[in-house]
């Protein structure tokens, strides 16, 4: 019998009898511990043992195949993982400490409330600087301060003009536009410089009469010395003549009769007469002021 004595004087203890492995179950919470085992003829365990080696910690009764999983870092229910089957929350590193986590640099975890050093939001666009975050008011910098992925976005845009001779005057077609309150260096707000190459000229400038040059940028030079030309020509005479009034233009054949006339003004030191429905010949051309006085006459011809 299996009573751990010599029944049949054999020689040997409870041979013969079908042997039963049990586990210590140290915790008492019903499942046993696989390095310990007993092998027994009793049928029923001793006290302190089970019959199952399904414990992964056997110092706690806490932990067993049929315990909670709950999210603690330890293997609960002895599956082989941990924390596993319990909703996972995403926690972003913020290293800069201003409430927005770096989206590079994140942890999953079954932990409700975010570790010390990471935030639930992962939208900080520059985590080594607190004053960089989406809740930051854009600033004229050169720097995405609201991680919107727009430089200076939402703010007053100026216009400034390169002033490449230093007159006061910029290049219309050399732009910057910015929100830099106050011009930077080398530019301007003025877009009418009409020869950004040469310091005198510009709007305002003094005007050198008869040099084909327009000093102060108001679309033609000043003229002084009366020209008509081209002379011959086909198309068109230009009048260059100084002088602020209306003018009478008549053109004459030279057999005297009047073939051409016209009231031009008041001037800005020239006009253009057209002269395409004359034929081609030499004709007297004649300007006078609106009392008739004679202003200028010369010959023209027409080819």
């Amino acid at each position: 019998t299996c009573d751990g004595i010599d029944n049949n004087c054999s020689g040997e203890i409870d041979e013969n009898l079908t042997i039963y492995r049990y586990y210590l179950d140290e915790d008492n919470d019903g499942f046993g511990n696989s390095s310990f085992p007993l092998d027994t003829c009793l049928e029923i365990p001793p006290a302190g043992f089970i019959d199952n080696d399904s414990d992964c910690n056997d110092s706690m009764s806490s932990i067993n195949p049929v315990s909670q999983e709950v999210c603690d870092g330890i293997d609960n229910n002895c599956s082989g993982l941990i924390d596993d089957g319990l909703p996972l929350n995403s926690y972003y590193f913020d290293a800069d400490n201003d409430g927005f986590g770096n989206i590079n640099i994140k942890i999953d975890t079954c932990i409700s409330v975010p570790p010390a050093g990471y935030v639930s939001d992962n939208s900080d666009c520059n985590d080594n600087v607190n004053e960089i975050n989406p809740q930051v008011n854009e600033i004229c910098d050169a720097i995405d301060n609201d991680c919107d992925g727009i430089l200076n976005n939402g703010l007053t845009r100026y216009t400034y003009y390169f002033d490449f001779d230093n007159d006061g005057f910029g290049d219309v077609n050399m732009v910057l536009d910015t929100c830099i309150s106050l011009p930077p260096a080398g530019f301007v707000t003025d877009s009418t410089d009409c020869n950004d190459n040469e310091a005198s000229i510009y709007p305002g400038a003094e005007e050198i009469s008869d040099n084909d040059i327009d000093e102060d940028c108001n679309g033609i030079d000043l003229y002084r010395i009366t020209k008509v030309f081209p002379n011959p020509t086909n198309e068109y005479i230009r009048v260059h003549f100084d002088y602020s009034a209306p003018v009478n233009v008549r053109i004459y054949d030279t057999g005297g009769k009047l073939v051409k006339t016209q009231l031009i003004g008041p001037l800005e030191n020239y006009f253009l007469v057209y002269l395409n429905e004359l034929n081609p010949g030499l004709y007297i051309f004649h300007l006078s002021d609106e009392d008739n006085n004679e202003l200028h006459s010369q010959t023209i011809l027409k080819y």
